[in-house]
């Protein structure tokens, strides 16, 4: 057995010696390669990635202008522009200033002139009529004058011929004034005699009142102008707006009396 086990151990050395020699003789290979790929795939797939980049850098380049243009809009809306402040250079000559030009004033006659082109012709001839009124209060009879006839003036007595006096009370005498010029068709004269002294419609109502006689005795101007601002202002409470005095009568004698006027000569 023993030889038998040598003889098998030796037949199989010389045939892996062999086997190792004819290994070792061959060449060596280099490793297998793979297949090439077909020349169009390469192309098409260069395109693919060409397009995929535009498209990315496409989509970038949109989206920072839609965030910038909102930002800078809102921006604009809520800033601002600054507001530069200009200083005024001082020139070494004064500039002229111009004087406003004047608006040209109408006269008083042409102001007339365009009042009275306005009215129809009865109302300009009762624009030349006065209506005396003595009575305790307005009545449908001064309708016609005042509404018909369109008369424009009133002359008020509270005292005619010694009659009783009408209205009797300072109220009702107002009453009259302010019911005359509601029922009017045109804007009235209201008048009165209010000269003082004998002549004195308002004394029933606020006391007697000196005279123009008795004014121009103290010697002082201011006298008269105190009692006519005086009289107007009463007056004009009353509802009148027009008074019938004072006189500007020299007195030389005549039925006139003579405490109804100023003076005898043009001087007082």
């Amino acid at each position: 057995m023993s030889i038998r086990y040598d003889r098998r151990q030796t037949q199989e050395d010389v045939h892996h010696s062999i086997y190792r020699q004819e290994t070792m003789a061959q060449p060596m290979m280099p490793p297998p390669q793979p297949p090439p790929r077909p020349p169009h795939r390469k192309r098409e797939r260069w395109f693919i990635g060409s397009a995929l980049l535009i498209v990315l850098v496409l989509v970038l380049v949109l989206g920072s202008v839609f965030v910038v243009l909102p930002a800078r809009h809102q921006a604009t809306q809520a800033t601002p522009a600054p507001t530069v402040a200009t200083t005024a250079t001082p020139s070494p000559f004064p500039s002229p200033t111009l004087a406003p030009t004047p608006t040209p004033t109408a006269s008083l006659e042409s102001r007339i002139d365009t009042y009275i082109d306005h009215l129809t012709q009865t109302q300009q001839i009762g624009q030349l009529l006065m209506l005396a009124v003595y009575t305790n209060g307005y009545t449908s009879a001064l309708s016609q004058p005042l509404q018909r006839w369109e008369i424009a003036n009133v002359i008020l007595y509270n005292q005619y011929n010694g009659g009783p006096l009408k209205p009797p009370t300072l109220s009702a005498w107002t009453q009259l004034a302010h019911d005359l010029q509601a029922h009017a068709t045109q804007v009235l004269i209201i008048a009165t005699d209010e000269e003082g002294g004998i002549v004195d419609r308002l004394a029933p109502y606020y006391g007697s009142t000196p005279s123009p006689q008795q004014l121009a005795a103290t010697g002082d101007p201011r006298q008269a102008y105190s009692q006519g601002q005086l009289d107007a202002e009463r007056m004009l409470a009353s509802g009148i707006n027009t008074d019938l005095a004072p006189l500007a009568d020299v007195y030389q004698g005549g039925a006139v009396d003579q405490s109804r006027m100023f003076g005898t000569t043009p001087g007082r």
